[in-house]
């Protein structure tokens, strides 16, 4: 990749990050709600998961936003191929989760200073990895839908893994019983299970991106 595309992705990633900033109140209370949330729960698990469905949400906005104001045309007129246009979203949604799961980390410390909290940050490491490689996953499904059909008709079919990784989440209680064997296992390689998750959360992400090119660019604007 050349100087030239790199500075045009960065540029289109910035153009997401303006294009949502009139929307950034509604991050603003999402910080809001997760600090009440786990002053009364004291849960990082609850406070990681309700902050990745909170980023899933917001990466989508640029989606939303684009349809809205047919901005799919203005960037066609820009000096700007549609792989810039993918490869700068989801740059732009990368940042979005990473600076969110880094600040629930900040938040998570900030938490055990003041109120004395007994969780283990070990805890705290391997929960945000798996919710951030879980929310790349769910990016990784959403975003070639979006590319090829738009948001609005893709809204309700792009929302299913988030249900369907929820489901899992409430049922794996009962399967947990079961599986002592897998969870000494997992306790005991617990740092590379977490980087694993990330890593195949990275993978997935760039087969989808790779994807979504080949999909936006067959797209009618």
């Amino acid at each position: 990749m050349s100087q030239i595309e790199m500075k045009r992705i960065g540029a289109f990633a910035r153009l997401d990050f303006y294009t949502i900033k009139p929307y950034l109140k509604s991050f603003y209370l999402m910080i809001v709600i997760l600090v009440l949330f786990f002053l009364f729960l004291r849960s990082v698990s609850i406070l990681a998961a309700m902050a990745m469905v909170s980023l899933v949400t917001i990466s989508s906005y640029p989606f939303t936003i684009g349809e809205k104001n047919n901005m799919d045309i203005l960037y066609s007129t820009l000096s700007l191929k549609r792989k810039d246009v993918v490869i700068g979203r989801y740059v732009f949604m990368l940042f979005i989760e990473i600076a969110g799961m880094s600040l629930i980390f900040l938040l998570s410390l900030v938490m055990q200073y003041f109120f004395k909290t007994t969780y283990e940050m070990m805890e705290v490491f391997i929960t945000l990895c798996i919710l951030l490689a879980i929310s790349l996953s769910v990016a990784a499904i959403q975003y070639p839908i979006y590319f090829k059909i738009g948001y609005t008709k893709a809204k309700f079919m792009a929302m299913l893994p988030l249900f369907m990784i929820f489901g899992l989440i409430i049922i794996s209680p009962f399967f947990i019983q079961n599986m002592e064997t897998v969870i000494e296992m997992a306790d005991s390689n617990i740092m590379l299970i977490g980087g694993i998750a990330v890593l195949l959360g990275f993978v997935f992400l760039a087969i989808s991106c790779w994807v979504s090119c080949k999909l936006y660019q067959k797209r009618d604007l």
